[in-house]
């Protein structure tokens, strides 16, 4: 007899949105949690600098950020058309989650060539 799956209830957001509005993402976290946060947590970007960096943006680097563009468009396209509807899926701003992963397709090297 095989072992049945437990489903375990899923929240998604994007990095952005703990940047560009982090009150209403710590209120959808704690809705999806179903508790209050502690007051004196705090959100914040991890801003690592590394000396083995890389300017992503370098012509050496063009096949890469196309893998990693496709991959994007790839992932958001899923994630917009066969996840985010799933029983246990919440995601913190809806609106703003969807508009941002859309952002991942877009090459913003090339896209700002372009402008």
């Amino acid at each position: 007899r095989r072992p049945s799956l437990q489903q375990n209830d899923v929240f998604l957001y994007d990095m952005k949105q703990i940047q560009d509005d982090s009150d209403s993402f710590r209120a959808a976290l704690e809705r999806h949690l179903g508790l209050a946060l502690p007051e004196d947590l705090t959100t914040r970007v991890n801003e690592h600098s590394s000396n083995r960096a890389i300017h992503i943006c370098d012509a050496e680097h063009e096949l890469i950020r196309r893998t990693l563009t496709g991959i994007g468009a790839t992932a958001a396209d899923w994630i917009l058309s066969d996840f985010l509807d799933k029983r246990g899926v919440s995601v913190a701003s809806p609106s703003s989650f969807k508009e941002l992963i859309l952002d991942w397709r877009i090459d913003h090297c090339n896209a700002t060539e372009a402008e």
